[in-house]
């Protein structure tokens, strides 16, 4: 399908501008603060990691044979309301961030993600959105020595 090639072809464009040109103006100002030493990565590792990934996907979308990968979800009804909710949603996480907290602010937009996309498995949401913040924010304290948002409750590992 011509639509797959097109869109693995923008998206990989755009995923190198990405990692070419919006990370590397990320500062180095992190190194300069008495905490620098407690660092085991820099801020620019993510960005890095999840632009060469949206990257290569783009790439195996674009070279994948004609039919074999469809974005005809993308053309179905609702589509554009889905999206615009996916969007919206990444706003109000981003605006709920600091206030509340990596970890708070996570499991209410998680289940909000969850019932907005049509899911209603109770069993699933709950343990999926409670779980994994506290294990995403468990690895980044742990592992990377990066503190994430506390928030009000300062709820953190």
């Amino acid at each position: 399908m011509k639509t797959d090639r097109i869109f693995g072809c923008v998206s990989a464009l755009l995923g190198l501008l990405f990692v070419f040109l919006a990370v590397p103006s990320i500062t180095g100002d992190w190194q300069q603060g008495e905490q620098a030493r407690y660092f085991t990565v820099g801020p620019r590792l993510f960005p890095y990691i999840s632009g060469v990934l949206v990257t290569v996907f783009a790439v195996l979308i674009a070279l994948k044979p004609d039919g074999m990968n469809s974005i005809a979800a993308f053309l179905q009804p609702g589509a554009a309301k889905r999206a615009l909710f996916a969007i919206v949603l990444a706003f109000v996480y981003v605006a709920l961030l600091e206030p509340l907290g990596f970890i708070i602010a996570s499991v209410l937009v998680l289940f909000a993600f969850f019932i907005g996309f049509g899911e209603r498995r109770w069993k699933l949401i709950v343990p999926i959105a409670v779980i994994v913040p506290i294990a995403v924010s468990a690895m980044f304290s742990g592992f990377f020595k990066v503190q994430l948002p506390p928030g009000l409750f300062a709820i953190s590992f």
